[in-house]
């Protein structure tokens, strides 16, 4: 699923998926949701500047190599990635209460096929079957953070992975208090280069509502092309790999 302000659209319902336990009250470090005003902003970057960003894939792939096997991936240890300003990190139950104001923003959710949140006990069960998925070598999923200021504020990753056809389908979130800074695009180019050069993989897929504008904006900036259109009126976009 792909989402940036308006939300995109793809992976299974969370309700179908298997749900797991949340974690006792007294093992959870809670913290309420940071104000906006207190999280670390930083001014959108000239656009020479974020060029680079977007070319980020392309400079680190074509330095790579091209050798590892799909089908023996594994995400243990939990692969941090840091980038000129990000740091793609594990989800953590630290991060429930900024995880639940992005999943119950109407502007981030109008166009994601999921049920709402209604409580952080429904954001630490979904906490709970990322990091399941994850120590399953079945996905991964990356909170976005700053260097200087661990807070999150979204996610990227790979919850859908055919491992025959060496592909996997990409999704990302950001809060719209971030977005129009460049974050996402520097965030998903590391996402691509890990899935390229980590993962192996041959093909890169996203599933779009076909009224997210900005975010087929984002895929067509890294040159995913569309597919298709699914038989639940979602666009599929592709992207081959360079290697």
């Amino acid at each position: 699923m792909s989402a940036v302000a308006a939300g995109g659209g793809g992976s299974k319902p969370e309700a179908n998926r298997k749900q797991t336990g949340s974690k006792p009250e007294a093992n959870r470090k809670q913290t309420g949701s940071k104000p906006e005003a207190n999280r670390k902003q930083t001014g959108s970057k000239p656009e020479a500047n974020r060029k680079l960003d977007i070319n980020f894939v392309a400079q680190t792939v074509a330095h790579s190599s091209y050798h590892l096997n799909l089908g023996s991936m594994k995400f243990n240890p939990f692969p941090i990635i840091h980038t000129q300003r990000l740091v793609l990190r594990r989800i953590t139950f630290d991060d429930a209460p900024e995880l639940f104001e992005l999943r119950t923003n109407e502007d981030v959710m109008r166009h994601i096929n999921r049920p709402r949140p209604n409580s952080l006990d429904d954001i630490n069960a979904l906490i709970d079957k990322i990091t399941g998925m994850t120590e399953a070598n079945e996905g991964i999923q990356w909170a976005i953070s700053m260097h200087e200021d661990d807070t999150y504020l979204g996610s990227v990753g790979y919850h859908v992975i055919n491992k025959e056809e060496f592909r996997a389908e990409v999704g990302y979130m950001l809060h719209p208090s971030v977005q129009g800074k460049g974050i996402m695009s520097q965030a998903l180019a590391a996402a691509i280069n890990y899935g390229w050069r980590e993962m192996g993989l041959h093909f890169i897929d996203a599933i779009v509502h076909p009224e997210n504008i900005r975010s087929q904006a984002v895929l067509e900036r890294f040159k995913f092309k569309r597919n298709g259109t699914l038989g639940d009126g979602y666009w599929s976009y592709m992207l081959r790999s360079p290697l």
